[in-house]
């Protein structure tokens, strides 16, 4: 075994991997009137199999954090199982006060 490798991170799993694994990662882009401005990533009612993996804010990725406020134009990446997909579409229904 080479010693650098592994010291080196491995590389992260592409979109179709995960899918293989059977989860997806769906974006929601915050719009300004949406009801979750404002809110923390820990506010957002996320279902037990779903987390926000990143946030793309102003051309710059943000890790998130449970701290994390939601401002408009956040485009939030979201990696859920695909069993809970229903529950992500209605979640982001909620998050754009469609319910």
């Amino acid at each position: 075994m080479d010693p650098q490798s592994s010291t080196q991170p491995s590389a992260t799993a592409e979109a179709g991997a995960i899918r293989e694994l059977g989860a997806d990662v769906v974006e929601f882009t915050v719009a300004e009137t949406d009801p979750i401005v404002g809110r923390r990533i820990r506010e957002l009612e996320l279902p037990r199999d779903a987390l926000v993996s990143l946030v793309i804010r102003e051309r710059e990725a943000v890790p998130p954090r449970g701290s994390t406020p939601i401002q408009p134009h956040d485009h939030l990446h979201v990696v859920v199982r695909r069993e809970s997909a229903a529950d992500i579409d209605r979640l982001f229904e909620r998050w754009r006060g469609d319910s």
